[in-house]
């Protein structure tokens, strides 16, 4: 659990897609090996490394606290005002330039890999888990090596 929680931005975009994801849907086995396959393509591109980069540079600063939804203005900012003092971040604006250059860099990962979200938006909960998992992989293994 606390490995997770120190990879708590990028985690929280994917379990956002997980729970999206439709019960009744599932992707046939030919998309299932793609969509692997490009997720671990994604994990090697420049704009992915980035935002895994900034997660893992936020994660600790929040000093065990769990911001609520990351990517979301009304809620993360009156939080991240509220609390900025149980934090290890110097300043507000210290917080929310590397939230936003996460935002930024997210966006493009999507951008750059549209047919894996695509496909990720038709598997079933337990075919993203699946797909997941070579990211849930790497964190432990970086959060693991960090203690």
């Amino acid at each position: 659990m606390k490995t997770f929680l120190r990879s708590l931005p990028i985690a929280l975009f994917f379990l956002s897609l997980i729970s999206q994801a439709q019960p009744q849907r599932e992707l046939g086995s030919a998309d299932f090996e793609e969509a692997k396959m490009l997720f671990k393509k994604m994990q090697e591109s420049p704009n992915w490394k980035k935002a895994d980069s900034i997660s893992k540079s936020l994660a600790p600063r929040y000093a065990g606290l769990i911001p609520p939804a990351f990517s979301n203005d009304s809620l993360y900012i009156p939080w991240i005002k509220e609390n900025l003092y149980l934090t290890k971040f110097g300043s507000l604006d210290e917080v929310l330039a590397l939230r936003n250059e996460w935002k930024k860099t997210n966006v493009e990962v999507h951008k750059e890999n549209s047919a894996l979200f695509e496909l990720m938006n038709k598997a079933s909960v337990e075919q993203l888990k699946v797909i997941y998992r070579p990211f849930v992989d790497s964190s432990n293994e970086y959060f693991y090596k960090q203690q």
